[in-house]
């Protein structure tokens, strides 16, 4: 297969600590053949000079400048002005492996797929200690049905962009929701639909950085109403075009729950979150509980969710 043109995609608000790091990694990469589209969106710090200064020296490098509009907007402009047959994701604080372009544009290759996925490890910032997967490498090739059903289960892989590479023909008739802090829960499964095959390997080549002041440690009462809308738009669009899956689709939003009763401040101004978070746990559970496809922490916290949602919080609480 011919070294087809990938654009990755950086959107960058305020990152000057990160950015070099980040851009190294992508410059560094075993496969040269790249576009790499810096979008500014509105930094206030020092990251647009680092912009500037990364493109001087790399002619692959493209800025592109915007005011501040959030990630989704970032990267909508960055998919409107790619040029390449495929397009990647990072977020400009996290970093990936020298052979992290390679290993995805191979599994294309080797596979068939608009869609390959690589695994992903978590380093928490300031110490530079890293989440460790004990995993064999393997690799699952899947059609749109078997990929679906192991997104909602959360067998694999996550819900994010990032440690993926796309066909670029998917996004003709998607867009990122403006405005929404957890934007990819609103796309991913619509790619996945639009993709006759995915593949995935274990390898572990996108180290994702955790950070207390990154987007999705910000804003909590924004993140709830934005998860639960996008979760809940995801539910639908599954009844209606994978009535057989609707139990999965349950299974991923009472997930999405569970995720956000252990975020949510146990504060007096998020009362109205909790509120809702309580009754989608409620609304889910049963299901839930008599799935044998479900994840057994989802099944375990169904369970336990019978005793009290607030029980149900202490224990995730402890577990953290």
């Amino acid at each position: 297969m011919d070294d087809a043109l990938i654009s990755v995609i950086v959107p960058v608000y305020n990152v000057e600590k990160y950015l070099r790091r980040c851009v190294d990694s992508i410059t560094g990469q075993s496969y040269q053949n790249l576009e790499i589209l810096l979008v500014d969106d509105g930094s206030t710090d020092g990251s647009s000079a680092i912009c500037d200064e990364l493109a001087s020296r790399d002619d692959r490098i493209c800025v592109i400048r915007q005011p501040n509009g959030g990630q989704s907007v970032a990267r909508n402009t960055g998919i409107a002005q790619a040029t390449g047959k495929y397009i990647a994701f990072i977020d400009s604080d996290d970093y990936v492996l020298a052979d992290y372009i390679s290993r995805l544009y191979g599994l294309i290759g080797e596979y068939g797929a608009e869609i390959s996925i690589t695994d992903f490890v978590v380093e928490y910032d300031g110490s530079g200690r890293r989440k460790k997967k004990r995993r064999n490498l393997y690799t699952l090739v899947m059609d749109r049905h078997k990929a679906m059903e192991t997104f909602l289960y959360q067998r694999h892989f996550i819900t994010s962009v990032c440690g993926r590479l796309f066909d670029r023909s998917l996004f003709d008739d998607i867009v990122f929701p403006s405005g929404k802090i957890t934007e990819e829960m609103g796309v991913i499964y619509r790619l996945i639909d639009k993709a006759n095959r995915v593949a995935y390997q274990s390898s572990p080549d996108y180290i994702y950085v955790q950070r207390e002041t990154s987007t999705m440690h910000s804003r909590q009462s924004d993140m709830e109403r934005d998860y639960i809308e996008l979760t809940e738009e995801m539910r639908a669009f599954i009844e209606d075009k994978y009535p057989d899956m609707k139990d999965a689709a349950f299974s991923r939003c009472f997930s999405a729950n569970i995720q956000l009763l252990m975020n949510i401040p146990l504060a007096d101004i998020y009362r109205k979150e909790h509120a809702a978070v309580r009754a989608n746990i409620k609304k889910y559970r049963g299901n839930v509980l008599v799935n044998p496809k479900a994840r057994t922490i989802n099944r375990g916290c169904a369970f336990l969710s019978y005793f009290g949602i607030w029980l149900l919080k202490i224990c995730l609480d402890i577990l953290k």
